[in-house]
């Protein structure tokens, strides 16, 4: 086996010979490597797609830090190169790699949390619910352009997902005996959850039952260890495959339809409705808050189904010991939302500093007398949610901070106006106007070159 993770593309910098073209370095590479192998050996490559839809939605090239570069073909040279889907196959042939098989891994292959494998008809299985947006930029601050959510919905419908992935991951031989060894893939898409303790990593695996035929959601503890005491606990079990879209896109949706908060709100009183319907306990806390059974903590719009048949709630993982407050799991699904589609919810908002005020106003659509303190308390359970999930102390950002940092286009709105409202702005408008309107054309000039 030979494993060229994160290298080929760097081939027109190292493996290079004056009268050689970028795409022959690359393939001079291919064929080297391939000199390494045995009749049934296998090359493993992991290279990023030049056509990758975070290259399009804004996140910089990956090698150069640079918007548009591979999708512009890197007009400025002397730099690595990756390829589109159609290329790399194309590469692969011409080096006698004839059999492939290629997988597609996102955000990409650097930090996959997920992996899909390529099948006919990619949307009879909704992959589109797969794929956590929004995705990374790892050179800088990014731009957001389109919503990534609804974009890959829109790709996995169309059948063009595999075109559009972030990066590929290939597995390649001379010889159809190198596959003829190995077990055929029986999945098709799996998320791995490894950003967490030991006890609590997991792999969540779409698969097809060879006995029956029908789907069916595989959920595997990546290794046996003891769960820390506390009051969580994971669950990994099997489940149903529930076809249709997460209630995240109809959430996704809401952000363009006016008025916004009012979209919002109409999705979320669904959600609120299926969540007391589902799992009300029939209690209530001291402070009148109704309680929810324990499970109801995974009730979150990435964990819900929805069809002509209804609402489902799938991926049923964390098991709170105890009943929980049916608020808290309306703030856990307000806030993760709101904090990966902060950018667009409040682009063209004129509210874009004031996330606490919005989660407030819908969380007390159902709980009127929602206010600061409550929010605060629900911070406070969710970081420690959160630190036992991870083992590490974990403090939330507000929303405020979060967006800022996520978009540098809102950084230099909010800096604009910041500026705008002091006070030193405001009382020395009167000489902007003078220096404006009074002074004759060129005179501003005129008075600099006097002053020195």
């Amino acid at each position: 086996m030979v494993t060229l993770v994160g290298v080929l593309e760097y081939a027109p910098l190292y493996f290079w010979e004056d009268d050689c073209t970028r795409e022959e370095a690359c393939l001079e590479m291919l064929k080297h490597a391939s000199t390494a192998l045995k009749d049934d050996g296998c090359i493993i490559v992991a290279i990023e797609n030049r056509f990758g839809l975070k290259y399009w939605s804004g996140c910089t090239e990956d090698h150069t830090g640079r918007l548009f570069d591979s999708i512009h073909g890197y007009p400025k040279g002397n730099c690595g190169m990756t390829f589109c889907r159609n290329e790399i196959r194309k590469l692969l042939e011409k080096a006698q790699l004839n059999h492939y098989e290629i997988y597609y891994p996102f955000p990409d292959y650097k930090l996959t949390d997920t992996i899909l494998r390529e099948v006919p008809h990619p949307a009879r299985y909704y992959l589109h619910n797969w794929v956590k947006t929004p995705f990374e930029d790892y050179c800088q601050s990014r731009r957001h352009y389109l919503n990534e959510a609804l974009a890959v919905r829109s790709l996995v419908q169309t059948e063009m997902i595999y075109d559009f992935a972030n990066s590929f991951l290939i597995i390649a031989s001379a010889h159809q005996s190198a596959f003829d060894k190995m077990a055929k893939p029986q999945w098709i898409a799996k998320r791995l959850s490894t950003n967490r303790i030991p006890p609590f990593q997991t792999v969540t695996t779409l698969e097809r039952e060879e006995s029956s035929g029908s789907l069916i959601i595989r959920k595997r503890r990546v290794r046996d260890a003891k769960e820390p005491d506390g009051s969580i606990k994971l669950h990994a079990a099997d489940s149903e495959w529930i076809p249709g879209d997460l209630l995240l896109f109809p959430l996704c949706e809401a952000i363009y339809k006016e008025p916004r908060v009012e979209a919002l709100r109409e999705v979320f009183a669904r959600f609120h409705h299926e969540l007391m319907n589902k799992y009300s306990s029939s209690k209530r806390d001291e402070e009148g808050y109704p309680l929810v059974a324990p499970e109801a903590i995974d009730f979150l719009p990435c964990n819900v189904i929805v069809n002509k048949d209804g609402v489902f709630g799938i991926d049923h993982e964390w098991l709170c010991l105890r009943t929980i407050a049916a608020d808290y799991v309306l703030f856990r699904a307000i806030f993760f939302f709101v904090a990966d589609q902060y950018p667009y919810i409040f682009r063209d908002s004129g509210s874009v500093n004031d996330v606490d005020t919005l989660m407030k106003s819908i969380i007390r659509s159902f709980y009127p007398h929602y206010d600061s303190k409550r929010q605060g308390l629900n911070k406070r359970l969710e970081e420690e949610f959160q630190s036992v999930v991870s083992g590490t102390p974990v403090r939330l950002p507000s929303l405020n901070e979060l967006g800022l940092v996520k978009d540098p286009i809102l950084q230099k709105e909010a800096q604009i106006n910041a500026i705008l409202n002091s006070w030193s702005w405001k009382i020395t408008a009167p000489l902007r106007w003078f220096y404006r309107t009074i002074l004759p054309k060129g005179r501003p000039h005129k008075i600099k070159d006097e002053m020195r």
